[in-house]
């Protein structure tokens, strides 16, 4: 597949050596797996790395906007009036929902203002 997978890149010197009469039938079947395994590609990217990532509730924007901004869980917690384990439930939540690991990433993943 290694021809395939870069057929973007080697596909004009292919075609160039196959006008010369050079290998004809091989890289007319390069050139047709090239094709096949783009279309693979576009589909698996379409399947998996398209899909929106679910919307943050208010309440969690508003505790990981806190929490980007350096507040630690009983912090955020006496500023909004709830315990710190539920912002610990909050802040689980939207790792979750963003795909990330921790509050260093969360700057980098909220929506915008």
């Amino acid at each position: 597949m290694l021809f395939a997978e870069n057929a973007d890149y080697i596909a004009p010197l292919l075609e160039t050596v196959a006008a010369r009469g050079a290998y004809r039938e091989e890289i007319r079947e390069i050139l047709r797996l090239a094709e096949t395994f783009a279309k693979s590609k576009d589909g698996m990217i379409k399947l998996y790395f398209t899909e929106e990532k679910p919307a943050l509730t208010p309440r969690e924007l508003e505790i990981a906007r806190l929490a980007a901004g350096g507040l630690n869980n009983t912090e955020i917690g006496k500023r909004l009036f709830i315990s710190p384990n539920t912002v610990k439930s909050a802040l689980k939540s939207v790792y979750a929902k963003l795909s990330i690991s921790g509050r260093e990433l969360l700057k980098q993943n909220l929506p915008p203002v």
